[in-house]
């Protein structure tokens, strides 16, 4: 029988708490917990259970700066908060975390276009296509990874570099399983999207070209997603 006196070193509890403190919506008292609840654990030593309450910290703190609109920095938590997730097999959170990372992730890289700071947008959408792939989702992996090749397109200022990336765009689109007027149609689109920044006339022919393929592929959302684009450069000529 072991010894009555001898405290016993688990971290449950404070785990627990911790996780009622996040259903009230207490972050800050929930990372407390949650901290305490590691320096606990490291007593023990396993590894595993390290890894699992380190993700739940990273988590905790991704979701903070995400709510005080540090996206920047809720995007690396969430991404480091998978990895931990993963060294500890916990399929489910790692999952949850990294879904919450490519959004941000895409968001991101949305805004970065719009400033025109291409090689950032372009980064961000590799990224996300990368943790597109460790969820498993080929598909969606490569229609990210084209469109980072858009942006490396107007990245560049060499219209032969320019062809090839929007080319390995195309083709990552018809690898993906898309229709083919649907293929044409965003070629037409995505090319049109970096023409707008040199030469606006040419992005609204081009927009015509890629709203008849949308209409081939019975894209509704493209359409319109096209029309709203072509208007707003004609306002701006």
């Amino acid at each position: 029988m072991g010894n009555i006196f001898t405290p016993r070193v688990s971290g449950k509890r404070e785990l627990s708490l911790a996780t009622e403190k996040l259903n009230e919506g207490k972050l800050e008292e929930a990372l407390e917990l949650t901290k305490h609840a590691l320096a606990i654990i490291r007593k023990k030593g396993d590894q595993q259970e390290i890894s699992y309450v380190n993700g739940r910290i990273l988590e905790i703190q991704a979701n903070l700066s995400k709510n005080q609109g540090d996206v920047t920095n809720a995007a690396r938590a969430f991404g480091q908060s998978a990895l931990h997730y993963s060294q500890a097999q916990k399929q489910k959170e790692m999952n949850r975390v990294t879904i919450i990372y490519v959004d941000l992730l895409l968001e991101m890289g949305r805004e970065f276009a719009e400033m025109q700071k291409f090689d950032k947008a372009a980064s961000n959408f590799e990224e996300a296509s990368i943790a597109y792939k460790t969820l498993g989702l080929e598909i969606d992996s490569m229609e990210v990874k084209a469109k980072a090749y858009i942006f490396r397109a107007a990245s560049v200022k060499n219209l032969a570099d320019r062809k090839v990336f929007l080319l390995k765009a195309v083709d990552l689109f018809k690898q993906s399983g898309m229709d083919h007027p649907l293929v044409l149609g965003h070629a037409q689109y995505y090319t049109a999207m970096v023409e707008k920044f040199h030469d606006k006339e040419q992005a609204i022919r081009r927009l015509d070209n890629a709203i008849d393929f949308y209409k081939q592929a019975n894209n509704d959302s493209m359409i319109v997603t096209a029309r709203l684009l072509q208007n707003q450069l004609r306002e701006n000529q």
